[in-house]
């Protein structure tokens, strides 16, 4: 049974463990060969609690539309939070982006090709400029007008390449009720960031915002944690972090909250006045 709530003063964590080490962190049978899972953890010093909310939203709703100017399928989103630590998992995310075509408009069709329909150099210079075979130049009809066009199709990239530029962004633009700066940049947050993690599957991707780069190490809690931990992927995250004193998930821990403070409650034959406001906050 877990301790008295009391005993670990309604922090957002796991109880303390009674004993033994937590095991490694061991891939999930059929993870390899399976589509990646993303996981951005910002990691903090102590966050507002009214902050934590709306910062969640703003996450989900800025890698939901990263993803999608990306061109990159991704199934759920879901976000954590807890006073140190933001973080969005994206389930599913496909390992490419979709291949686009996209038809470019170029030069009047009169100065694009001669009387006999040979290109000129107006229409050289530009499939050039589209990195197209000038041979492959169209004359379309365009609002009345004809025009020459190139249509140009957009080889797909690798996610773990277009990805790490996009979460910087996600990160950048996340607004706080109050924002500050910390030390010597121009960064501002709704307190210091402290750490990063960012995974696609089991790679670690190259971001960094103010100062910090993200790698696969996150923090425990302060007082029950047992220091630095690995986070070998999306799906381990929050195991990684339970043996290391945190919940994670915020229902869990309104549950775990509800749950000892109804059974304190009921050992002087008491029922619990749960306050949502306050219950809001301790999660």
């Amino acid at each position: 049974m877990w301790p008295d709530v009391r005993s670990w003063g309604f922090h957002c964590c796991a109880p303390p463990r009674t004993g033994g080490r937590a095991g490694p962190v061991r891939p999930q049978a059929g993870q390899e060969g399976r589509v990646p899972d993303l996981l951005l953890e910002i990691g903090t010093e102590e966050l507002p609690p009214h902050d934590i909310a709306p910062a969640l939203q703003q996450l989900a709703e800025g890698m939901r539309a990263a993803l999608a100017a990306l061109r990159i399928d991704a199934g759920v989103i879901r976000t954590y939070g807890a006073p140190r630590r933001l973080a969005v998992v994206c389930m599913g995310v496909a390992s490419r982006q979709r291949p686009m075509v996209r038809e470019v408009r170029g030069p009047a069709a009169q100065a694009a090709f001669d009387a006999e329909g040979r290109p000129t150099q107006a229409a050289i210079g530009f499939a050039r400029a589209q990195g197209v075979p000038v041979e492959r130049l169209q004359a379309r009809e365009v609002e009345g007008k004809r025009y020459a066009v190139a249509v140009v199709e957009e080889r797909p990239k690798h996610s773990a390449e277009v990805l790490p530029g996009a979460l910087t962004g996600v990160v950048t633009r996340l607004s706080f009720s109050k924002m500050m700066r910390w030390g010597e940049g121009e960064a501002r947050f709704a307190r210091p960031i402290r750490w990063m993690v960012a995974l696609l599957g089991r790679t670690v991707l190259r971001v960094e915002v103010a100062g910090v780069r993200a790698g696969r190490t996150t923090r425990g809690h302060r007082i029950l944690g047992s220091g630095p931990r690995a986070v070998a992927s999306a799906q381990a995250y929050p195991k990684v972090l339970k043996s290391s004193g945190v919940i994670v998930d915020q229902d869990e821990r309104r549950r775990v909250i509800v749950q000892q403070t109804t059974a304190l409650a009921k050992q002087v034959s008491g029922v619990p006045v749960l306050d949502s406001a306050l219950l809001d906050e301790l999660i």
